[in-house]
């Protein structure tokens, strides 16, 4: 996994993200695919940072104070506010899309999905939270065990393995059949 972090801080997006978000007093992470980007060097690629989720009564959020912060320091770091949707706020800088995820995403049901690299840490401390080496070298999706909970959790995990496929994941053949058979 090393080799993984090494080829991330070296990463141009990496250093810039990590240089605007210094001193802020919250976590940012870059999650889902965009790490796969980074590690992949996917061009013109957008990159998906979060601010640290939040609990209240048991269910997690964003705060929109840590995106409005997460926005400003951004705009003061050069890049530009491209625009809003109902999921982000869009920024650009030099042909780099940074993509400010407002609401939790949809949720996830392989491991390679829930990849998450924390950016606002000490450097060597830059770690892949959850990146699945097996998954990522082989290009095989694992599913984690939320996916065979029920008919319509399985029946999405197909859909997203559908998804997942134009990145170049597999799902195994054995995997397919159980998680159609729950469906």
């Amino acid at each position: 996994m090393n080799k993984y972090i090494e080829q991330a801080k070296k990463n141009k997006v990496i250093q810039q993200l990590r240089k605007a978000l210094k001193g802020l007093s919250f976590n940012v992470s870059l999650v889902d695919f965009s790490v796969i980007n980074i590690i992949d060097e996917t061009a013109n690629a957008p990159y998906i940072i979060t601010p640290g989720t939040q609990t209240v009564d048991n269910k997690q959020f964003i705060s929109v104070h840590d995106v409005w912060d997460l926005m400003a320091v951004l705009f003061e770091n050069g890049y530009e506010y491209e625009g809003e949707s109902k999921q982000y706020s869009k920024f650009n800088k030099d042909d780099v899309w940074i993509y400010i995820q407002k609401q939790l995403g949809q949720p996830a049901y392989f491991t390679i999905e829930l990849t998450d690299l924390l950016l606002t840490d000490d450097l060597y401390d830059l770690y892949y939270k959850f990146l699945d080496t097996v998954s990522y070298e082989t290009k095989k999706l694992v599913p984690i065990p939320e996916a065979f909970e029920s008919k319509e959790a399985s029946k999405e995990a197909l859909a997203r393995a559908d998804i997942l496929g134009i990145y170049g994941f597999e799902l195994p053949m054995e995997t397919y059949r159980i998680l159609e058979c729950n469906v």
